[in-house]
């Protein structure tokens, strides 16, 4: 065995991986993703493009990269596979290392995945919406969630 043609083939194979996942429109590492999968025939996905335009113009100074996939469009039957995409519309959030942090199948709701995509830029922490649930901390595998503490009301003796 040859270690320069293994390291050559290697790296080959590396710059062929990364081309390919740049091309595919999902290796924009450093920069939290929206995946927006339509079909131009969608009445969701229509009915959903004025609020996600304005989610571009808000979060378009803040690196948030928006990109918008047509299902039905034969280029693109790899990326709807490879996030397995079978409703139409469908959005996913991508943190910046380009996992998957959010999928929203159908219409969601404005202030939902703005409040996803707010929650993934370094440095903000989601924005409370009314009727938004509150967060919790998660507890660490094998450990005991700690009881709820309770105040029970004393009344003084007379």
């Amino acid at each position: 065995m040859n270690p320069t043609r293994n390291g050559l083939a290697g790296a080959l194979a590396a710059l062929l991986f990364a081309s390919l996942v740049l091309a595919c429109g999902c290796g924009t590492t450093g920069h939290v993703t929206v995946l927006s999968f339509s079909s131009p025939n969608s009445k969701s996905g229509n009915e959903f493009k004025p609020d996600l335009e304005k989610l571009k113009k808000k979060y378009e100074d803040k690196g948030v990269v928006f990109k918008d996939i047509n299902m039905n469009d034969p280029k693109n039957k790899g990326m709807v596979a490879q996030y397995h995409v079978t409703m139409d519309p469908t959005y996913i959030v991508l943190n910046a290392q380009g996992q998957v942090k959010e999928q929203f199948l159908g219409k969601p709701m404005s202030e939902m995945i703005e409040s996803r995509i707010s929650g993934l830029i370094p440095g903000k922490t989601p924005s409370a919406t009314p009727g938004s649930m509150p967060t919790t901390t998660p507890v660490p595998p094998g450990t005991q969630e700690p009881a709820p503490t309770q105040t029970i009301p004393v009344t003084p003796s007379k």
